[in-house]
């Protein structure tokens, strides 16, 4: 009798090259535990046969016919049985439909090939590291972000001075939701780090911007971060921290680090938690592996309050319970929490 455990992963696979369809069955094909249980050539097919096949997984075109990517994405999300999806895309597409996708609902991003540079080998590998991820993930309906309206009446006497967010996996949409809840006159500098590519971040940066009034851009060496402000590092680079409490700035640095390449959230929690010590929040969202884990803990030992995404609402619960395991954290929240939370705590006495 087989262990339904060792059974193969049923994954469904749409793209519309045939070409890259046949590239893609035939290294899953040599691959172990993997079984391809159908074929699709846009995102419409691709959402009925979900339906019908109930796949463990989903490799998804962006680009395909009549019906894209994201449309594939957005109905198999919004169906009775949502499972984890992957995307395909090429180095020239469209990065703002590429985000739509993942806030939408999919998990992560394959480059695909270049087959003229013979780059095949890598591909595979990088598929097969992420299909594993996307397996054990936890596949919620992401949560619907919108602008806040919404102001606050917050104290002159703040009782810190700056928040960080670290994300990777599942970490778009969440990062979303969380800066759509926050009131419109939130008063600190918020500092993002997100695992992905350098050049998504300037459409990210622009998504972020149509759900708050607060500016938002990429963080600059030597720039002083502002109230009001959000400030995503820079994917090519670490975002640190430099100065002494009242006087510090942003730095970028290419040196290489335990946690993560590039940018990394354990430097910049690291950082910021030697520059300010209690005045920091820190919140660590969902992600797989352990960056910013030791960061948070970082931050908690100089006095600054930490908290960590929970298990049922986060996507990958890796970076968070790497978190939990070490004692960073002094709260671990639902998603729908930590807004409020946040705000809650800038009214502390």
């Amino acid at each position: 009798m087989i262990n339904p455990q060792n059974k193969p992963k049923r994954i469904l696979l749409a793209e519309d090259s045939a070409v890259m369809r046949q590239l893609i069955r035939s290294w899953l094909g040599t691959a172990q535990g993997y079984d391809i249980v159908g074929q699709a050539s846009d995102g419409k097919e691709a959402a009925e046969m979900a339906a019908e096949l109930h796949p463990d997984l989903v490799l998804m075109d962006l680009f395909m016919g009549d019906y894209d990517g994201l449309y594939g994405v957005e109905q198999i999300m919004k169906s009775n049985c949502p499972c984890p999806i992957l995307l395909l895309s090429a180095a020239s597409q469209s990065e703002e439909l590429l985000l739509k996708a993942l806030a939408a609902g999919a998990m992560e991003v394959v480059p695909k090939p270049s087959l003229r540079n013979g780059d095949l080998q890598s591909f595979g590998l990088e598929l097969d590291k992420k299909i594993q991820t996307a397996l054990s993930a936890v596949v919620n309906k992401p949560p619907k972000a919108f602008a806040s309206q919404a102001k606050h009446s917050f104290s002159e006497a703040l009782p810190y001075e700056m928040l960080l967010l670290g994300a990777s996996t599942g970490g778009p949409a969440t990062l979303e939701f969380i800066l759509g809840q926050l009131p419109e006159n939130w008063p600190l500098p918020i500092v993002i780090v997100q695992h992905m590519p350098h050049n998504f971040l300037e459409a990210f940066a622009r998504r972020l911007q149509k759900l708050t009034k607060l500016k938002v851009s990429i963080a600059q060496n030597g720039e002083r971060p502002k109230p009001h402000h959000v400030y995503l590092a820079p994917g090519d680079h670490h975002l640190l921290l430099r100065g002494i409490p009242g006087d510090y700035l942003f730095a970028w640095s290419q040196r290489t680090h335990p946690s993560y390449n590039y940018p990394s959230v354990d430097a910049l929690f690291e950082s910021a938690a030697e520059v300010m010590g209690k005045q920091l929040l820190g919140v660590l969202l969902t992600g797989m592996g352990a960056d910013g884990a030791k960061g948070l803990l970082a931050i908690k030992e100089a006095g600054g309050f930490t908290i960590n995404q929970d298990e049922v609402s986060s996507s990958i619960y890796g970076m968070p319970r790497a978190a939990q395991r070490i004692g960073a954290s002094r709260r671990e929240l639902p998603l729908s929490a930590i807004p409020p939370f946040l705000v809650q705590l800038l009214d502390k006495e």
